[in-house]
């Protein structure tokens, strides 16, 4: 009867000793599932849908310029593109788009109002793309040269070619009022300047394109922009003579008309 219960005592034991050990990898698999359960936060979704891609391609249809692109703010639409030629031409305009994926964000051209090189042989352009979304690939679809020679898009070619029409027109009626007018130096010989700068038409001989009106009205705002820097000159800068202003702005529109007929 003794052996009986001393063997019920070390079965007891031996039992209470077996589900120790059988709880302890259930509570470690517990709180293993519950750790597992809590949220987790990626990469993606800490900086948003609309961060700026972290690669941006960019494309060119010549290999006389080479193009780099980076942006104006982190995570921003704003982005500066530098364009720097390695031929021995002047590049005179450039045509580019901007995509998200296979989305166009924006397009545009660059050029310089007067005609002038953007970029001369050896150097640098750049400026600024505000596309309104963050991109990633920039193309360059057109580049134009002060040879005339058009790489890709011949539409910019074209379109330039119209606003010069227009410009030419106006640069001689410019030029024609600069040489007839008189030696006056008071304000009235400036006051009368002005008022037949403001008359200038933006008609020609034949009907023209819109393109060809917006060319003849940049030439007219320029002479009218020239003639008020002229007389609001900043304060110590020496102010020339309306006769010298007038030699200087013809010989300014004389070069400008020729880098119209150059091309």
């Amino acid at each position: 009867m003794q052996r009986h219960a001393t063997c019920l005592v070390l079965l007891s034991a031996v039992l209470c000793a077996a589900g120790g050990s059988e709880s302890a990898p259930r509570a470690t698999q517990t709180a293993e599932l519950a750790e597992a359960a809590e949220p987790t936060f990626s990469a993606l979704s800490a900086v948003g849908f609309n961060a700026a891609p972290t690669r941006l391609n960019v494309t060119s249809v010549s290999r006389a310029i080479a193009v780099r692109v980076e942006p104006v703010v982190m995570n921003a639409s704003s982005y500066r593109v530098i364009v720097a030629n390695r031929s021995m031409r002047s590049l005179i305009a450039i045509q580019y788009e901007a995509f998200r994926g296979s989305s166009r964000a924006t397009k545009g051209r660059r050029h310089a109002e007067r005609n002038e090189p953007i970029a001369a042989a050896g150097r640098e352009y750049t400026f600024e793309i505000r596309a309104g979304t963050p991109i990633d690939r920039v193309a360059i679809t057109a580049l134009l040269w002060d040879d005339g020679t058009i790489e890709g898009d011949g539409a910019l070619a074209a379109d330039e070619r119209t606003f010069d029409i227009g410009k030419s027109v106006q640069l001689r009626r410019v030029l024609k009022l600069l040489h007839g007018f008189g030696s006056g130096q008071d304000e009235d010989a400036v006051r009368a300047f002005r008022e037949q700068v403001a008359a200038l038409p933006l008609t020609a001989d034949v009907p023209v394109l819109d393109s060809a009106v917006t060319g003849m009205q940049q030439v007219k705002d320029a002479l009218l922009n020239d003639l008020d820097q002229f007389e609001h000159a900043p304060p110590g800068r020496p102010r020339v003579s309306f006769a010298t202003w007038i030699a200087d702005t013809t010989t300014a529109y004389e070069d400008w008309l020729a880098r119209i007929a150059a091309r």
